[in-house]
């Protein structure tokens, strides 16, 4: 049996093997959901979720990743947002978007994405022009992410 201090201490407390085997998975553990909840990789993962939501025109996948609350340049509510994105990526057979040139700034439980957005897709009439449209834009598209809770996960549009 292993011993955690000399052994002819009286107060000396076993140390098994699988004891501290244990003890190494949960540091471990712990350092990977650290890792996870951090701003930058929640944020990443949250603009990913979004993207893939647009892609596969999923009405549920969109909403949750936006604020009750939001309002955008255009005066878009939420619902109004949710509705253009579907509407847009009805147009489709097949839709793919990618960021380009993504930049993240994070700050007091806020984050800006910078990205230009990449459309190719199979589609109709109105998907040809919105991939020609979407594509030749030069300036980038910026979303802007709020962190609405103490939980990790809690960022919002």
């Amino acid at each position: 049996m292993w011993t955690l201090f000399n052994s002819q201490s009286q107060s000396a407390a076993p140390v098994r093997p699988t004891d501290l085997s244990i003890s190494l998975v949960a540091v471990v553990i712990a350092a990977l959901i650290l890792r996870g909840a951090s701003p930058a990789r929640q944020i990443e993962k949250k603009q990913a979720a979004l993207l893939v939501g647009i892609e596969k025109r999923s009405r549920s996948r969109v909403e949750k990743l936006i604020a009750e609350d939001y309002l955008d340049r255009w005066e878009f509510d939420k619902e109004d947002a949710v509705t253009t994105f579907l509407d847009v990526g009805s147009q489709f057979i097949i839709l793919a978007v990618e960021a380009v040139d993504t930049e993240t700034v994070i700050a007091d439980g806020q984050a800006t994405v910078t990205s230009r957005l990449q459309v190719s897709g199979n589609g109709g009439p109105i998907a040809q022009l919105v991939i020609k449209r979407t594509n030749k834009l030069k300036a980038p598209f910026v979303f802007h992410w709020q962190k609405t809770s103490w939980w990790p996960g809690s960022w919002r549009l």
